[in-house]
């Protein structure tokens, strides 16, 4: 059945790319990276060009403007990649009849909630990128077949996050303040990348939050990355008052996900051990 398959990845050399690539590389499949500068998704006619050219079964769209600060200055851009993006591959749909698989954020939610937010909490994001992440999701919403995969605090070879910045700056011996009123779940690439391939051979359809657990803060996660690096650097708990940023972060973006484990019995390893993988390879 896998190599019936033909999958265009849109937004593809980033962090969650390069995990796709080497998974998706192992398992032979048919696929195709696009990503900046030959591809922009917000252009119409290369998004067509593409979808004729390949004639994918599948789109996974990885594409994304990330930046959750800039995006408060430069809103247009991050609507126009998030949402408009979305848009450009929907209205192919019906003429080349391919299934949507798209990625999004813990930030849809304004963590306001006590628990953890489940697939059907209504989406109320507080900062311009959760968003325009929020109106991509929407363009998907009526569709007949699709799948959102909604995840949270990614890390992973290839590109810039959390743990990168943290262990980098403990090796280089600083102390640090990192703020401790913020909770979520980390997520590894190749974990993720796993679970993106599993959804799409079980051909699941809505939405599905995909996160490791246990949840976390920022700070604890940064302690267990000075411990694991074996490093005596002092590290700080802060407010989010004291670490101003342009843009307001959701308090409480812990993602359910009891749906993929009850529905499919889906093992999702838990962060720690994957912390320890991807600190080995840095």
């Amino acid at each position: 059945m896998e190599k019936d398959y033909r999958i265009l990845i849109t937004g593809g050399k980033g962090m969650l790319g390069k995990a796709i690539l080497k998974l998706f590389n192992k398992e032979n499949l048919n696929f195709k990276i696009l990503d900046l500068p030959e591809f922009d998704i917000t252009k119409k006619e290369m998004v067509e060009k593409e979808i004729k050219n390949y004639n994918p079964t599948h789109i996974l769209n990885f594409s994304a403007y990330t930046n959750v600060d800039r995006a408060e200055i430069e809103k247009e851009i991050a609507f126009e990649v998030n949402e408009k993006g979305v848009e450009n591959i929907v209205f192919f749909l019906k003429e080349y009849n391919f299934k949507i698989i798209h990625i999004s954020t813990d930030y849809v939610f304004s963590g306001e909630k006590e628990g953890e937010w489940e697939e059907d909490d209504l989406p109320a994001p507080i900062n311009v990128y959760g968003l325009s992440k929020f109106y991509g999701e929407k363009k998907l919403y009526n569709l007949k077949d699709y799948l959102i995969i909604r995840t949270s605090w990614l890390f992973g070879p290839g590109g810039e996050n959390f743990v990168k910045k943290i262990s980098e700056k403990l090796k280089n011996g600083e102390n640090l303040k990192v703020v401790k009123d913020q909770r979520g779940c980390p997520t590894y690439t190749k974990v993720l990348a796993e679970g993106i391939l599993f959804l799409i051979k079980k051909e699941a359809k809505g939405i599905y939050h995909f996160c490791q657990p246990p949840s976390t803060t920022w700070y604890e996660f940064a302690v267990k990355i000075k411990e694991f690096l074996n490093l005596k650097n002092k590290i700080e708990p802060v407010l989010s008052e004291e670490y101003k940023t342009l843009a307001k972060r959701p308090k409480n973006s812990v993602l359910s996900i009891k749906k993929i484990i009850k529905k499919f019995n889906y093992n999702i390893p838990n962060w720690e051990e994957s912390l320890k993988e991807y600190l080995k390879e840095l």
